[in-house]
Order: structure tokens, then C-alpha cells, then sequence
């Protein structure tokens, strides 16, 4: 008895082992910022030591731009699926390894080719931003906690903005690439002391592997035992013995119940409206990186999409445990 109240005794260090896993997730954040601020400065750096502004073509420049935020599409449907079939670690592992051979691509890149792919390899990360960021952050921390480190991972991403910038403005672009590097490497080393999340452990029915993983994470006070008997019991109630692939159909098919509600859809015309309405008035001006082709206008409709794709991230009961409600 004495061991667990050593452990009560202690609850400062349970905050530390959400904030260690929170920085691992602020990680991504902040080096996806890093991505969106990196065209602005490649381009005209590129330009600049080729001494010729046809080193990189204006349809060029807008697929520059745009280019990690259409490859994203696939991703916000492919994440929600494999966060439900395989777990919480191994999706943001493929996440963070996508971005790592972004980075290592980018840094070695020798054409504006090259580094396009670079970009192409960040539409995972891109996608990640609101479907296995928010996820994670939800599954993993206490509700007294929950708010200032969503605020947080929205913070960190306008860092990553603003040391691109800073960066471009007095070095020269790789050093971006260079630091996402580490960024990278720093989250994917994160992940490997992460436990998997208790709620999706839950689902399938692994119970003493979710009570550890629930006990690391958020200790033995009450709150905490009531949360986690909460979870148990609801997936004690229905026992379905399931496969990975039945796991993908029922995700799949979960996906499709927001589609149908009429208020989602309600809800998502009433947020999209002022994006769609700033697409339809933006026209072709713009910066050099919005023009050519309308690629500008390509990318802001992949963010609204990516948006509403994110929302058909499968329902989960437990979800609703760990929100408090």
C-alpha cells in the first residue's frame, strides 16, 4: 500500500510524461511551420544565386507553394483509418518518418524538382495537424491539462512560420532543412517511449495493457481511476473479436456517418463560407507564389477539404470519456 502512495504522492511527474509526449506532437507543429514559411524564402533565394528569376518559373513557384498541402488530401482520408486499425504510435510514426525523408530530400535537393518532392513527402504531416495531432493530445493528457497544450500545438505552428522567415533572413535555406531534421528525428524518438493509447488499447480489448498505459500517463487518483473504469466498461459491454481488415471497413464505414448528419454539413458550410468567398475574390493577384497556374488557389482549397475530410475521423466512444463528458 505504501508503493501506491509513494505514486499518489507524486502527481507532478505524470504532468511531465504528458508534456513529453505533447512535445513530441508541438514537434511536428513547429516543423510544419517550418514548411508552410519555407517557399517564401527557397524561391527567391533560388532566384537570386541563379541571378535570373527564370531559375524558378511562376507555375513553378506556385507549386512550390501549394505542393505539401494537395498531397495532403489522401493523407486526411488515409490517417483516420489508420489510427483506428493500427494505433495511435504507429500512425504518427509513418507521419514523422514522411517528414523526416521530406527533410533529408530537401537538404540533398539539387533542382526545384527535387525539392518539389521534398514537399510532396510533408502532405502526411500537413494532414496530421487535424486528425492524429488532436488525437494524441486528447487521448494522452488530463483534462486540467487538455487546454493550455492544444493552445500550444496551435502556438508552435506560427513559430515554425516565423524561424523559416527568420532563418531565410539571414542564412541560407538548407539550415531550414536542417533543422526540421532534428525536429524530426526528436519527435520520431518521442514515439518510442510513448505507451499506446489507452482508449484505443481499450477497443481491442487489451485491458491490462490499457490500465498501464492509463495508470503511466494520468496516475491513481480518483478522477483518474473513475476515467479509466469508464473506459473499460464500455468496451466490456460488446465483445467483437475483430481483424485489421474488418478494423479498415469499420472505419471506413464510421466515416460516412458525419457525411450523413445535416448539421455537419451545415456547420461546415457556415465555416468554409469566408475561405470560399477569399478564393472567388482572390482572382490571379498575389504574390509570385500564388500566380501561374492559380496553384495558390489549388492549395487554400486542399486546406478547406483537408478540414472537412479530418472531420470524418472515426467516432469513438471513448473519445467522449477522455474529453470529460
Amino acid at each position: 500500500m505504501s508503493g501506491l502512495e509513494d505514486k499518489r504522492s507524486l502527481p507532478w511527474i505524470y504532468f511531465f510524461r504528458q508534456l513529453f509526449i505533447c512535445s513530441g506532437i508541438w514537434s511536428c507543429l513547429f516543423f510544419l511551420g517550418l514548411c508552410v514559411g519555407s517557399p517564401t524564402i527557397i524561391i527567391p533565394q533560388l532566384r537570386r544565386e541563379a541571378n535570373s528569376t527564370d531559375a524558378v518559373s511562376k507555375e513553378m513557384a506556385s507549386w512550390l507553394s501549394s505542393a505539401f498541402s494537395y498531397s495532403g488530401i489522401p493523407w486526411s482520408i488515409i490517417i483516420p483509418i489508420l489510427i483506428a486499425a493500427v494505433g495511435r504510435r504507429i500512425t504518427q510514426t509513418i507521419v514523422c518518418v514522411c517528414s523526416l525523408i521530406g527533410f533529408i530530400i530537401l537538404y540533398t535537393s539539387s533542382s526545384v524538382y527535387l525539392i518539389l518532392i521534398s514537399e510532396i513527402f510533408q502532405g502526411a504531416l500537413f494532414a496530421s495537424f487535424l486528425t492524429i495531432s488532436v488525437i494524441v493530445i486528447t487521448e494522452y493528457t488530463s483534462s486540467q491539462y487538455r487546454g493550455i497544450f492544444l493552445t500550444l500545438k496551435s502556438a508552435t505552428f506560427f513559430w515554425g512560420v516565423l524561424i523559416s522567415n527568420t532563418i531565410g533572413t539571414f542564412f541560407h535555406w538548407r539550415n531550414i532543412a536542417v533543422l526540421g531534421i532534428i525536429c524530426s528525428s526528436y519527435s520520431l524518438l518521442t514515439i518510442l517511449l510513448w505507451p499506446e493509447s489507452p482508449l484505443w488499447l481499450a477497443k481491442k480489448r487489451r485491458f491490462d495493457e490499457c490500465s498501464k498505459a492509463h495508470r503511466w500517463l494520468k496516475g491513481f487518483d480518483i478522477d483518474a481511476e473513475r476515467e479509466l473504469d469508464k473506459i473499460i466498461a464500455n468496451n466490456q459491454k460488446i465483445y467483437k473479436k475483430t481483424s485489421i481488415r474488418t478494423d479498415v471497413l469499420e472505419s471506413i464505414k464510421s466515416m460516412h456517418e458525419p457525411a450523413s448528419n445535416r448539421n455537419y454539413w451545415r456547420t461546415g458550410a457556415i465555416d468554409s463560407t469566408p475561405q470560399f468567398m477569399a478564393i472567388l475574390s482572390s482572382g490571379e493577384t498575389g504574390s509570385c507564389s500564388d500566380t501561374g497556374n492559380g496553384m495558390g488557389n489549388v492549395r487554400k482549397w486542399a486546406t478547406i477539404f483537408a478540414h472537412q475530410a479530418g472531420c470524418f475521423a472515426p467516432h469513438d466512444q471513448n473519445a467522449e470519456v477522455a474529453r470529460g463528458k
